[in-house]
């Protein structure tokens, strides 16, 4: 059984004249995060579609469908990981997608790297 002083902690106040000074300092602290986190996550909404991750830098559709829909759909719940979980996945993604067909002659080596978007083809000479 908790104690009494544990127990006031979660009794319900519905007038100013029900707080004790503890009460009003823990809820001057709740207002004050509870606003310094709103305004952070209103500063953010205006950059949504300038977030520098990784995916960026090789292929926009990816980019646009993964650090958009997936990233934003879970930033909320781990918001300090934003950037790991965006990379990750893409390169999870990106891998198991990609098919690699090699056709091999006795002078020219053909590799095709074809994706659901995009079909790429390199060369190299022996």
């Amino acid at each position: 059984m908790l104690g009494p002083r544990i127990m006031k902690l979660h009794r319900y106040i519905d007038h100013d004249s029900q707080m004790t000074p503890i009460d009003f300092q823990v809820t001057r602290i709740i207002k004050l995060h509870r606003y310094i986190y709103h305004d952070w996550q209103m500063t953010r909404i205006d950059f949504q579609y300038f977030y520098y991750c990784c995916c960026f830098l090789f292929f926009y559709h990816f980019y646009y469908y993964f650090c958009y829909y997936y990233f934003f759909y879970y930033y909320y719940h781990n918001y300090h990981f934003y950037y790991f979980y965006c990379c990750y996945y893409y390169y999870y993604y990106y891998y198991t997608a990609t098919t690699i067909t090699t056709t091999s002659t006795t002078t020219t080596t053909s590799t095709t790297i074809t994706t659901s978007t995009s079909s790429t083809t390199f060369k190299t000479s022996l």
